[in-house]
């Protein structure tokens, strides 16, 4: 698990980027665009760069060496990964036409009311699981922070502890 560590920390940055982008631009790529490709960068983008600054400087400024995620750390940016990777496929972009709200889902499996709720759906539950990945990412480097600023407890800690 410490080699899955530290190859998830050595891609974490470009892959997060890049799954960012996908769930941004990605509907894109299969023929489905309207306003959330405005609308997203605006008013969701500000946030998600805070969010990857926050992770990138705790992860990076620790004192660790070599630089690795633990496997908690390691198990939610995978989390997060599918989550950015399922918003951007299930996310249902809308326009001005009717008929205009497509994902990537209603694209590859036909346009239905069924589909575009279902896609809906898939939608939320992706970034439901993006913000929990990225909650418990950022929790663990708290805590790892944490625990390396906290002072060891001295021998005669201890040995007053047993009596």
């Amino acid at each position: 698990m410490r080699n899955l560590g530290r190859f998830v920390f050595t891609i974490h940055l470009p892959v997060t980027v890049l799954l960012l982008l996908w769930a941004w631009l990605g509907r894109v790529l299969f023929g489905v665009g309207g306003w959330f490709l405005l609308f997203l960068p605006i008013f969701v983008g500000p946030w998600v760069l805070l969010a990857l600054a926050l992770t990138s400087l705790l992860a990076y400024t620790r004192e660790q060496r070599p630089r690795a995620f633990t496997r908690w750390e390691t198990i939610s940016v995978l989390t997060l990964w599918v989550g950015l990777f399922g918003v951007g496929m299930f996310v249902v972009d809308f326009g001005d036409a009717p008929g205009s709200d497509m994902s990537i889902l209603s694209e590859l499996a036909g346009y239905s009311q069924a589909t575009i709720d279902l896609s809906w759906g898939l939608a939320v539950a992706s970034g439901i699981v993006a913000a929990a990945g990225w909650l418990g990412l950022i929790v663990l480097l708290l805590l790892d922070r944490y625990r390396a600023s906290a002072p060891a407890p001295s021998r005669t800690d201890e040995h007053a502890s047993m009596r």
